[in-house]
């Protein structure tokens, strides 16, 4: 649906017909100028789970531009949430993709009119040969020197007792940061259960801002210990791209405290 605001004077807003939608997709699309044209288009993917980049021809009509026969690949079916993103990897000033996928992330790079595939990062620590969980992926500039890091929330046993880590991507060297509290208990991400359609459980996620307002980026993570019933949502204070750990809220599976 498009809401359009009218200038006739009154400043009233009128929506697109719902019962003709202008398009059809599977979860939330990324906004990204597609062609240069300083006109905002949407990618994502549409019902039958293709790639898709819907170019804004005008206010009402899209050019649908399925991604996999444009560049002649096979691809495989993108993370549903998605965490895609969209930034300049090469410096050329055209937008490139990050794309995650249920496999690896792509990245595709950005050319005048479209994108194509430039390589493909497999998830560590095998992560999907053994059936285990890659959650929501984010980009964090903690340096204050011009760089993004990548941070990947992994969960490696879908009955979390083994391991779970939080992997950061800088210049290609993996870091990897185990959990533990003072006590030497254990901490896991809430694994994602597609069948039990829990509100907030569909996939892992570290939701990021300036909780206490200190002047550095946090991140809030819901982890659960691995051998005790019950979840609690911690804190990380990044500082220096090193994760300083405070807990925040105790949570039970039945509410909160």
């Amino acid at each position: 649906m498009i809401l359009q605001e009218q200038h006739n004077g009154i400043g009233t807003i009128t929506c697109s017909n719902e019962t003709e939608p202008l398009i059809s997709m599977r979860g939330k699309p990324l906004a990204i100028n597609y062609n240069q044209n300083k006109i905002i288009d949407l990618f994502g993917t549409n019902i039958d789970d293709q790639r898709v980049s819907w170019v804004n021809r005008n206010w009402t009509k899209t050019k649908d531009i399925i991604m996999g026969k444009f560049n002649d690949l096979l691809l495989v079916s993108i993370k549903t949430p998605h965490s895609n993103l969209f930034l300049d990897l090469n410096d050329d000033y055209l937008p490139d993709l990050m794309i995650t996928t249920e496999e690896a992330f792509e990245i595709w790079q950005g050319i005048c009119g479209g994108f194509k595939y430039f390589e493909k990062v497999e998830w560590p620590f095998g992560v999907v040969s053994v059936g285990s969980h890659a959650g929501q992926s984010l980009y964090l500039y903690v340096d204050l020197k011009g760089s993004l890091i990548l941070v990947v929330p992994l969960c490696l046993d879908y009955l979390p007792e083994l391991d779970h880590r939080i992997v950061s991507r800088r210049l290609a060297r993996p870091e990897d940061k185990l959990y533990r509290c003072k006590k030497k208990k254990l901490w896991g991400f809430v694994p994602p259960d597609k069948w039990k359609n829990v509100i907030y459980t569909d996939a892992i996620t570290l939701p990021t801002g300036d909780l206490n307002m200190g002047g550095y980026i946090d991140l809030l993570a819901t982890l659960r210990p691995t051998r005790i019933n019950g979840r609690e949502c911690f804190c990380k204070k990044m500082l220096n791209a090193k994760f300083a750990k405070e807990l925040v809220a105790l949570l039970k599976s039945t509410g909160t405290r």
